[in-house]
């Protein structure tokens, strides 16, 4: 059954979701990542923006500022809040055994100093940067940047003034955190950015801008047919092209000319190419599957890839091959193992209190 007014129906929407999640699985499998190297770069161009632009084929009634805050806090906030304290005091006690080989702040050293008040500035801000310094990841930057979108989504549905005036700074910060190519100089400039935009708004805007131009682009009924079928065929294009050039050189995008339109135009067209074939990927059971329980698969399928990396890494089996048995294994383990906690409502019900009877019911269904 689709949801009412919607652009995606609600198999359409799961299977989208568990696509992403398998993809996401796919670039943080450092088992395959660190073997086939240009996985990697080319995932992270698009696979985690295409989950701000679905909330954007959505038609969702207008909540009040109060509700809307509440709503998402509960379900995106507090477990980023959850997460992020446990992650720190875990990687506190093992970050000479644990190494997330895609850290990205092991030279983020300005700050060791004052600690205390840059982990209270995380907690406010949601700093991708300062989340990697603390936990060793980075991939809860994502819950801050959902919730502050949302609850900006929201309050920009009625009003076109506001609407144009963030899709214009939308459109800056965008370029900015997500386009240009990084320079020590630019870095640093977004690690301030961050550093004093609460909950992430900077960084949710700039989604505002990626998810609701995309959307009015895929929704325009005059010229969908047009428009899909060049964003497919300029997809398969560019993905062909940066694949073979990153396979020669997996720093191709940082070091390319283009590097910045890459960035810039890979999440439009990935969406496109996905919303082309909608019907076809809710036909996936796998992808379904996943999709049913995409938020906390994605928390704790970036752990499990972890303990795949050590063991695979300790037994010197680092292969292409191997990073393949790894994403069937990391998959399966993670699913499974979400399933499981599901069944234990006085835990999962204080991490994840908005989506334990959504699960329930899912999964309930496929028992049926």
């Amino acid at each position: 059954m689709a949801y009412s007014n919607n652009y995606l129906s609600r198999e359409e929407s799961t299977a989208i979701k568990g696509l992403l999640i398998f993809l996401i699985i796919l670039g943080h499998n450092a088992v395959l990542t660190q073997s086939v190297k240009s996985i990697m770069p080319f995932l992270y161009l698009f696979h985690v923006k295409l989950f701000f632009i679905i909330p954007f084929l959505y038609k969702v009634k207008t909540n009040t500022f109060k509700v809307s805050l509440e709503k998402n806090f509960i379900r995106l906030y507090y477990p980023y809040l959850i997460f992020f304290i446990f992650l720190s005091i875990l990687y506190y006690f093992t970050s000479k055994v644990i190494n997330d080989p895609h850290q990205i702040a092991k030279n983020l050293l300005s700050i060791q100093d004052n600690e205390i008040l840059f982990f209270f500035n995380t907690i406010l801000t949601g700093n991708p940067y300062l989340i990697d310094y603390f936990t060793g990841y980075q991939f809860l930057w994502f819950l801050p940047v959902m919730f502050s979108l949302n609850i900006v989504k929201n309050q920009l549905q009625d009003n076109k003034t506001a609407r144009a005036i963030i899709l214009a700074l939308g459109f800056i910060f965008y370029i900015v955190f997500y386009s240009i190519t990084l320079t020590p100089e630019l870095t640093k400039i977004q690690f301030c950015t961050m550093l004093f935009s609460p909950f992430a708004i900077a960084q949710a805007v700039a989604m505002y801008f990626l998810g609701y131009v995309c959307s009015k682009i895929l929704l325009n009924t005059k010229y969908n047919k047009v428009i899909n079928i060049v964003g497919t065929i300029l997809f398969v294009a560019l993905s062909v092209f940066l694949v073979y050039n990153l396979s020669i050189n997996h720093h191709f995008i940082k070091e390319s000319s283009l590097g910045a339109i890459y960035r810039f135009a890979m999440p439009f067209l990935a969406m496109g190419i996905v919303y082309t074939f909608k019907e076809k990927i809710s036909k996936v059971r796998v992808f379904r599957a996943l999709g049913e329980v995409s938020l906390p698969l994605y928390i704790f399928s970036t752990l499990i890839c972890t303990v795949f990396y050590l063991i695979f890494k300790k037994i010197d089996a680092i292969t292409p091959l191997n990073g393949i048995i790894a994403q069937v294994l990391i998959m399966l383990v993670s699913y499974y193992f979400v399933k499981l906690f599901y069944k234990l409502p006085f835990i999962y019900n204080k991490i994840f209190p908005q989506t334990l009877d959504c699960i329930k019911v899912k999964f309930s269904r496929k028992a049926e």
